[in-house]
């Protein structure tokens, strides 16, 4: 499927502008035109489209970060399937990546501000059974006020039928972060 700017899709979201792509999805900015605002489409590749157990991760995770409203967590509103293609409608934040302001320069207290945000929508997630197992600087844009927030990869490490949030865990698969402590993956040894 080739998406290009003005593609309505869903009957509801209209292309406005490719952001980025990565590894599993590309990220469009659109107009929800039944509630008039940007949102961020998350387009999952097509060569993850035929694996269903990949698709039903992606929905999960979808469904999993919707329950999750926090001022340093990104919104998920929407998911779908649009020609072929699965996709999450996201809020959409003007600002930049975390990882482009560290290219940039960021002061200290710029920094630790940025830090204490990032961990308030990690620990609100935890407390409600999600681990992030992505957390990097890509994964965290800061708007142009300042407020960082956490997108990207959450997932739920709740099992059924457990009346509480567990203990949040992850996997070694999880252990991905280019910038972590020297303890954060024990299973590997540090890259420094």
């Amino acid at each position: 499927m080739r998406l290009q700017a003005e593609t309505l899709v869903a009957g509801r979201y209209k292309l406005l502008a490719k952001l980025g792509s990565g590894g599993m999805a590309d990220v469009w900015c659109a107009e929800d035109t039944m509630l008039d605002r940007r949102v961020a489409l998350k387009f999952l590749h097509e060569r993850f489209a035929q694996d269903e157990q990949f698709v039903e991760r992606f929905r999960r995770e979808a469904s999993a970060a919707a329950g999750l409203q926090h001022p340093n967590v990104v919104g998920v509103f929407d998911r779908g399937t649009y020609d072929g293609s699965h996709y999450i409608a996201m809020e959409y934040v003007e600002g930049a990546s975390l990882n482009d302001l560290i290219e940039r320069g960021l002061s200290v207290p710029e920094a630790v501000e940025i830090v204490r945000q990032v961990l308030a929508g990690a620990r609100y997630a935890h407390t409600h059974g999600i681990v992030h197992r992505d957390l990097k600087p890509q994964n965290v844009l800061v708007d142009g006020e300042g407020r960082a927030r956490v997108t990207d990869s959450c997932r739920r490490s709740r099992r059924r039928g457990c009346p509480s949030p567990p203990r949040p865990t992850s996997t070694r698969s999880g252990c991905c972060c280019t910038r972590r402590s020297p303890g954060g993956c024990r299973s590997r040894r540090s890259h420094r």
